[in-house]
């Protein structure tokens, strides 16, 4: 029952995925998180965002995929709608409407993800254990797909980040996350 749950969820991607896919792409930037308050690094990244793109709309989108599923069944077609009407998705998280649709090649993504570090496993890195999703489940939702870059903050970060997401070298990028500038401006304080 729950591989057929499944099936017609992900199938319900691919049908909104089909129509939105002829949209076209926009001077837009959306921003996706799972978390419930927005971190440091999100608020921070919308600031910069609108200041550096005037001619941009910057939007924020919270993900209730986990939280709440049935207020998440009528976001869906607006988040993959933003998806394929944007030139940049940024997302701090795993968000299926990501991973889940198809990649249009004019839309770039970024995984920033929300962790300053690799301080635990998570992702591809930990599939078919305890804490971790089984891989079965992992294929279905296609998890961690999609992505152009992935944001990491080091090199030992770097290695980490190439596990659990399943990337090659050439799509990790060494940037610091916002809160790296927060933290310094707010260094005496």
């Amino acid at each position: 029952m729950k591989n057929l749950v499944l099936k017609i969820f992900t199938n319900i991607f691919k049908i909104f995925a089909s129509v939105f896919m002829i949209f076209p792409v926009r001077k837009k930037i959306t921003i996706f998180t799972r978390l419930n308050n927005l971190t440091i690094d999100v608020k921070q990244l919308y600031q910069e965002l609108n200041e550096t793109f005037k001619d941009y709309k910057v939007i924020i989108l919270k993900d209730k995929y986990e939280t709440d599923k049935i207020r998440y069944i009528f976001e869906l077609p607006y988040q993959i709608y933003s998806i394929y009407t944007s030139k940049l998705v940024i997302t701090d998280s795993y968000i299926p409407a990501i991973s889940l649709t198809f990649k249009k090649k004019s839309v770039k993504i970024i995984q920033m993800w929300h962790a300053m570090g690799a301080y635990k496993k998570f992702g591809y890195s930990i599939l078919d254990k305890k804490e971790g999703s089984n891989s079965e489940l992992a294929h279905t939702m296609k998890m961690h797909k999609n992505y152009d870059y992935v944001v990491a903050t080091s090199d030992f970060t770097k290695q980490k980040y190439k596990e659990a997401f399943n990337i090659d070298d050439a799509s990790i990028k060494l940037v610091l996350l916002p809160r790296y500038d927060y933290l310094k401006e707010n260094e005496n304080s």
